[in-house]
């Protein structure tokens, strides 16, 4: 006769429930007061369940630490493992010990990535049952149950202390909504079922959070994860001759964009995955407040100008303001300090390379951020006229976006202008080499009427028609005032004097035209002369998305 795969947990005194079928999802509902070790009954779940896993339960008397990653747990703790029972998951170890005084005051305890601490009313799926892919959980010390060493418990407990100061010196929470919304994120495979997400989620929120949120509100947040981050995995396609090229997917996702297509869009949205995209503007104009308000938007998965979001993790990296600067920053907002996860750069990154430092951020981040905005690009780029320079930097950052498959997001601003030289803003404006719009996607144009407030933000994908909203500041928000305006189509202009008229602007330099267009000194005068006779009225009121064709 076989032997039950149960029957190891009752040798040891166990308490267990069954589990579906390849799955961690429980048969009972109840199961938190019907799991036993009473043979009797566990006979009868095996007839009534005959292909079920089976959970073992931690209890008044028995704990269970889950190690996720081995290698982590050593680096972080630092502490040898006892001989006790162990069984493999697929990720890492269950670790079996008996309880003392001192792991049951600990109670449930976790780190994101490290460990779960299960001391009470909690279980793991048990020796013999198969993972939802296909492994199965096997013993690989069948030593007996011991009671957890102190050294252990007390390692535990430092470890989780500490981890919440320093997220409390980034004015974080563990377990805040944000925190939480994250955590979901990094745990969302094609494998997990909704009901597994609710209850990993459920025990990060009893474990970590310093204010608890609803069973409510995690049940929306793993509805809203499932609903907009579902996997597609196209099938392999036989390819007999030349590929037929049957254009974009019609479908965008959190995979592609931040933000979806609008619309009227063909398929193409706002600041694609693996790319560096820009919101530029006069300081002041209001950029970072619209950006903060798109991100705040976009972590709910709440539409945003009429595109869909996806609730991607993200970090906000702050170059070109003080901490103080941007707590009042998120004040005016009403966005609590705890709910946007910024980070400051240490000292002396911004002499190194753009790239490599936010590569570290990434890393050092416990849930892998899908969206990096950095405030103040140009604090990286002192000489952001010279090609060379711009060309460097925007590199470095589309190499680390490509490789872990992030939008990086970044404000950028510009040099003063003279009241006295008709430059219509008093502070900045837009400028800089014209490989920033060659080498990035999506740029903002934010600029502001400085007579009546208004902000003019024209949004530009690269392979999609331009957006425009008129905005305005109200109760410390940039709102929609006169609606939108789309479908403002790209010029495509023949000659490259044509591209000049279009792109001039009252000061703009003959070095800068130089370097965009090649034309001599003498060249930049003669055009820039007949520019008023031609009907140009050399007003920066748009990004250049002037092309020229030669010919």
């Amino acid at each position: 006769m076989t032997t039950p795969i149960f029957q190891s947990a009752l040798d040891r005194g166990l308490s267990i429930h069954p589990l579906k079928q390849q799955s961690k999802e429980p048969h009972l509902p109840d199961w938190p007061n019907k799991a036993t070790n009473n043979p009797v009954t566990i006979s009868e779940w095996a007839f009534r369940f005959p292909k079920a896993n089976y959970g073992a339960v931690a209890d008044e008397n028995f704990c269970i630490l889950d190690i996720d990653n081995l290698e982590a747990f050593h680096g972080e703790l630092g502490v040898k493992l006892p001989k006790t029972y162990k069984v493999a998951t697929s990720r890492g170890l269950h670790l079996y010990f008996r309880h003392t005084e001192r792991s049951r005051k600990l109670g449930n305890k976790g780190a994101i990535g490290v460990f779960d601490f299960q001391a009470d009313h909690k279980y793991v799926v048990g020796e013999g049952s198969t993972h939802p892919s296909g492994h199965v959980y096997a013993c690989i010390d069948s030593s007996p149950i011991i009671e957890i060493p102190d050294s252990l418990t007390d390692a535990l407990e430092r470890f989780v202390v500490q981890r919440k100061r320093e997220r409390a010196k980034l004015g974080l929470k563990a377990g805040d909504r944000q925190d939480m919304l994250n955590y979901a994120g990094s745990i969302y495979t094609a494998e997990i079922s909704e009901d597994e997400m609710l209850e990993k989620l459920i025990e990060r929120n009893e474990a970590e959070s310093e204010e608890l949120l609803s069973v409510g509100d995690l049940q929306r947040m793993v509805q809203s994860a499932f609903k907009k981050w579902e996997h597609a995995t196209p099938s392999p396609t036989l390819l007999v001759g030349a590929p037929k090229l049957d254009g974009p997917d019609e479908t965008c996702t959190g995979e592609d964009y931040v933000l979806g297509p609008a619309a009227t869009a063909k398929f193409e949205g706002w600041f694609p995955l693996g790319e560096v995209s820009l919101i530029a503007g006069s300081s002041g104009a209001g950029k970072t407040t619209w950006a903060l308000q798109m991100l705040d938007a976009q972590s709910r998965g709440e539409s945003f100008l009429g595109h869909q979001s996806f609730a991607l993790p993200y970090i906000m990296v702050m170059q070109d303001r003080s901490e103080f600067a941007m707590r009042r920053t998120f004040r005016r907002l009403e966005i609590g300090v705890d709910q946007v996860p910024w980070r400051v750069l240490p000292k002396g990154s911004k002499k190194r390379d753009p790239g490599a430092v936010l590569e570290e951020l990434y890393l050092a981040e416990a849930v892998k951020p899908r969206v990096v905005f950095v405030e103040g690009l140009d604090i990286w780029i002192p000489e952001n006229f010279k090609m060379d320079i711009v060309s460097d930097v925007i590199q470095s950052l589309q190499a680390v976006a490509q490789k872990y498959n992030f939008a990086v997001i970044s404000t950028l601003g510009s040099p003063k202008r003279a009241k006295k030289d008709q430059y219509e803003a008093p502070r900045d404006a837009v400028y800089g080499s014209s490989v920033f719009a060659r080498m990035t996607e999506t740029i903002v144009k934010v600029t502001e009427d400085y007579e009546t407030g208004e902000r003019n933000v024209l949004v530009m994908p690269r392979q999609e028609a331009s957006e425009r909203f008129r905005m305005v500041m109200q109760d410390g928000r940039v709102v929609v005032r006169t609606g939108i305006t789309t479908n403002i189509t790209p010029t495509v202009h023949h000659t490259k004097r044509d591209a000049f008229l279009a792109w001039l602007t009252p000061e703009s330099t003959w070095e800068q035209a130089q370097e965009r267009f090649g034309i001599s000194r003498r060249t930049f005068f003669n055009w820039k002369e007949s520019a008023p006779k031609e009907g140009c009225d050399m007003q920066p009121d748009n990004r250049c998305t002037s092309e020229f064709v030669d010919g």
